[in-house]
């Protein structure tokens, strides 16, 4: 997603107009749901004006230069200040990443890769920029192939700081010994370095074409995302695959820094880390690689999940006895750590705001809250938490509530906080719009975001369309599950036939339209079918798990590639009072529904907002409520917009423009009519749609468009109206055009003619494929 790209000489041309910091701002409302700020309004005022006068310092306003400002980084919600593309004298084309600083002055702080500044009004703890842009220039590298140095077509990627304010002194610890390594990579400029700069990008980028390489970026599908339980073995194992960013960076070294300095035995106190953060931040991602660095140091360490899911996801991934000393529940600290008066040296608490007042019923009644038990028997303990995902009205795990305690126990406080999104594709604009929808807070986006590329979301009107949906993008190889609210009850045993039972029914009109099982009981009587989960833990890796639904309790803190959410009747929106309105007797969850006094709503809202944010490359969504689905599908006008075009903005086109938009080469307009022909394809892959209708993936690409060169002037096949349809509920379908008559394809296998040629994603690889039918 990019905010602003243009050439160097319209940049220079708004810049100079005072024309840039409008066109940015129109852009922040429609794509990220949110005004630009007062401080920065300022910032892109004063830093783009000090980076066009580098620019036209070296004439590269006059070259053909390519810009791109707050361009977002694949897969999350972070941006960079600014990047210019263009080719060196030697025509490799190049990109330089340029990170923005107003600062002044820095500090030294005693952590590895951190300087202390003055930003958001207050002295805070921050990544050096030379350490900030290479995390920046390394995510890219792995996330886009545009950047891929193994990609022989690779955009070469440098970076660079400028402090445009800054007066370096000689004994700087901006320029400390210990950040050399970063910025001989990445060099820092300040107040005094204008022409330094300059000469840097304008060897990279000097001889201009670099407009072609912004399309090329633009196009270039980024790889699919990394996902956390996925890769809990790499972490674990010292082969951590996940780059951290930014607070993330920040709050590692922090903790990291506390454990080698201090013995962690009692005789330096106690410390507590406390990072805020929503869905999607990276909590369960800078916890795994605390874990891992920490044991790795030598100190003892346990990661804590109140969410039996999560954890025992988590610990499925590796091995069980490994599993069992490293991941706990948090009453672990009761049941077996008070009763033997042992302490521990390091505890990562993920999770904490799902901690609840009240135990298990199995053990010993608690005289203090368990974050208490936590941090008196811990010697350094991190707490990641987050109050908007607090589902219960016993959930105590508060930000206030371990703040309280923490300084009532003496300990030294850390306080820290993620605000980068990289779940729901990284679109800050979905998350925004949400918290809008259910009523949490105002936003600026009311009705709707722009980047839908990056992210599918649709409402669907039927739930067993939504099932279909789902089934369908599981079966194609990504993880998709249906989760609902707690609206239905839960049978604690299987069936007469031990099958789970459909206890999720939905009527219309008195008539039972949809039923589905929940997903199972960690513990059954009678024995189960070996197709069905084990567990509910089980459930969110298995499968099999697609053909049950999972609940709140079940999927928080996992993630999923894609999501349906079904609402139930416990939170409606009320149409007549303008409001959402909640219901705890529609509500089957005991422990909510016998203490939760006047909370409900929040509840609702908190529960809903975490389903709503459990897929990372869509959502979809059903309501048994009519009133409450007219009104969500009234609040975004954009999918409203393009309904018949679902999830990415299926665009119909031509056989050309299908082919010559992914950089394939024009093939010579030497066509002529022939009535019949057969195009031979050796390599391909042949996917089963739905009955009789199947992709063929064609994977030379290049020498398939030659071919069809020889049927250009044959006429159109119009797609039959089943095929449309078929296409319009496909949702990684992003491009679609008519074969021609008279066209047939032979694999050697099977030999069909063409209904339809598209282009779609494939496991986050955009892939062309040619409709057929069986016969």
């Amino acid at each position: 997603m990019v905010i602003y790209k243009s050439s160097t000489a319209h940049f220079d041309h708004d810049v100079r107009y005072n024309k840039i910091v409008d066109k940015l701002e129109s852009k922040f409302i429609k794509i990220l749901g949110r005004r630009v700020s007062d401080s920065e309004r300022h910032s892109f005022q004063n830093s783009l004006s000090k980076m066009n006068e580098v620019l036209t310092n070296e004439d590269l306003h006059n070259k053909d230069c390519g810009v791109l400002i707050e361009y977002k980084l694949p897969q999350s919600s972070m941006r960079l200040d600014f990047m210019i593309t263009g080719k060196d004298k030697f025509l490799n084309p190049n990109a330089v990443i340029v990170e923005l600083k107003q600062w002044e002055k820095v500090e030294e702080t005693n952590t590895e890769r951190q300087v202390l500044t003055y930003i958001g009004g207050t002295i805070r703890e921050v990544n050096h920029p030379a350490i900030q842009v290479s995390t920046y220039k390394q995510y890219l590298m792995d996330y886009h192939p545009a950047f891929d140095p193994e990609n022989e077509n690779a955009i070469k990627l440098f970076a660079c700081s400028y402090l445009h304010n800054y007066k370096a002194t000689e004994t700087d610890k901006l320029f400390d010994d210990k950040f050399k390594p970063y910025i001989e990579d990445n060099p820092v400029f300040t107040k005094s370095d204008v022409k330094k700069i300059g000469s840097f990008i304008r060897t990279h980028v000097e001889k201009g074409d670099g407009l072609e390489l912004l399309d090329y970026i633009e196009d270039t599908i980024p790889r699919p995302t990394k996902k956390l339980i996925d890769h809990i073995n790499n972490i674990i194992d010292a082969k951590s695959e996940f780059i951290l960013m930014d607070n993330q960076l920040v709050v590692f070294d922090r903790v990291m820094q506390i454990v080698r300095d201090y013995s962690l035995d009692g005789s330096d106190g106690k410390f507590v880390v406390l990072v805020r953060g929503g869905p999607g931040t990276g909590k369960s991602v800078v916890g795994l690689n605390l874990l891992a660095k920490i044991l790795r140091e030598g100190k003892e360490c346990i990661y804590l999940a109140p969410n039996a899911a999560f954890k025992n996801g988590m610990a499925n991934k590796i091995d069980i006895e490994r599993a069992k000393r490293l991941f706990k529940h948090p009453y672990y600290y009761n049941k077996e750590l008070t009763l033997s008066k042992k302490t521990f040296q390091t505890a990562i608490v993920d999770e904490a705001h799902r901690i609840s007042s009240t135990p298990p019923p199995m053990q010993k009644k608690l005289k203090k809250s368990i974050v208490e038990e936590i941090i008196s028997k811990t010697h350094l303990t991190v707490f990641f938490t987050d109050d908007n995902q607090m589902i219960r009205p016993n959930d105590i795990g508060s930000y206030s509530h371990v703040k309280d305690v923490a300084t009532k126990l003496g300990c030294k406080i850390y306080e820290y906080e993620l605000d980068a999104q990289f779940r729901c594709g990284g679109s800050e604009g979905y998350i925004n719009w949400l918290d809008d929808v259910l009523g949490i807070r105002e936003t600026a986006n009311a009705t709707g975001w722009e980047d839908l590329d990056n992210f599918e979301f649709n409402i669907i009107d039927d739930p067993n369309e939504l099932r279909d949906i789902i089934v369908n993008l599981q079966a194609q190889g990504f993880n998709s599950r249906i989760v609902a609210g707690y609206a239905w009850p839960w049978s604690k045993d299987l069936d007469e036939n031990g099958e789970l039972v459909k206890d999720v029914k939905i009527y219309k009109d008195g008539k039972l339209i949809f039923e589905m099982p929940w997903n199972p009981q960690d513990t059954y009587n009678s024995k189960r079918p070996k197709d069905i989960p084990l567990s509910g833990a089980d459930w969110a890796i298995n499968p099999n798990g697609v053909n049950q639904i999972g609940c709140i309790h079940t999927c928080q803190g996992l993630e999923f590639d894609y999501v349906g959410v079904i609402m139930g009747e416990e939170f409606t929106y009320n149409k007549k009072l303008g409001k959402w309105q909640a219901d705890v007797t529609k509500c089957y969850d005991k422990k909510i529904g016998e203490n939760c006094g006047g909370q409900f709503l929040r509840l609702a809202q908190n529960t809903y907002k975490t389903l709503l944010t459990r897929g990372i490359k869509g959502v979809f969504v059903y309501s048994v409520d009519s009133d409450t689905m007219e009104y969500l599908k009234s609040r975004l006008k954009i999918v409203r917009q393009f309904e018949k075009s679902r999830f990415y903005h299926k665009k119909f086109t031509t056989i050309e423009e299908l082919f010559i938009g992914t950089k394939v080469k024009a093939a010579e307009k030497t066509a002529i009519y022939n009535k019949k022909v057969t195009i031979t394809v050796n390599k391909f892959n042949i996917r089963p749609i739905q009955d009789t209708y199947y992709f063929c993936d064609i994977h030379e690409e290049q020498k398939f468009y030659n071919d069809l060169m020889k049927v250009l002037n044959n006429e159109n096949k119009p797609i039959e109206k089943e095929v449309e349809q078929l296409i319009e509920k496909i949702p990684q379908i992003k491009y679609f055009s008519e074969s021609k008559v008279d066209l047939f394809i032979d694999t050697g296998i099977i030999k069909f003619e063409p209904l339809a040629i598209v282009r779609r994603l494939e496991q986050g690889k955009e892939v062309l494929s040619l409709i057929f039918k069986k016969i």
